[in-house]
C-alpha cells in the first residue's frame, strides 16, 4: 500500500518545479537523488533500472572468446575447462590493459 502512495506522490510531482532540468541534464539519476526523501522506494528502483547497461558488448566479447577457445580440434573439452581458460584470458587481458 505504501508503494501505491509513493506512486501517487510521484505522479502528483510538478516535476517543472525541480531543480533537475531534462533539457539541461542528461542524468535523469539527479531527479531521483533529489526526491530519494519523499520517494525512496522509487528513487532504489530508478537506481536498479539505470544501473543496467545499455550495451550488450561485454557478453558478446565473451562469446567471441568461447568461439575461439572451442574450435573444431577441441570441441570436447570439459565446460569447467573452457571457463578457467576464460577466466585466464580475461584476467590477462586486464593485466595487460592496466599496464
Amino acid at each position: 500500500m505504501r508503494a501505491r502512495g509513493e506512486l501517487y506522490a510521484y505522479l502528483q510531482l510538478d516535476l517543472s518545479k525541480t531543480t533537475y532540468s531534462a533539457e539541461q541534464n542528461d542524468n535523469s539519476l539527479l531527479l531521483w537523488k533529489e526526491h530519494e526523501l519523499i520517494l525512496p522506494m522509487l528513487s532504489k528502483l530508478s537506481k536498479i533500472v539505470f544501473s543496467i547497461p545499455a550495451s550488450s558488448a561485454a557478453v558478446e566479447r565473451s562469446f567471441s572468446t568461447a568461439g575461439f577457445i572451442i574450435s573444431q580440434r577441441r570441441t570436447n573439452l570439459n565446460p569447467s575447462t573452457v571457463n578457467d581458460i576464460m577466466l585466464v584470458r580475461s584476467a590477462a587481458a586486464h593485466l595487460k590493459s592496466a599496464v
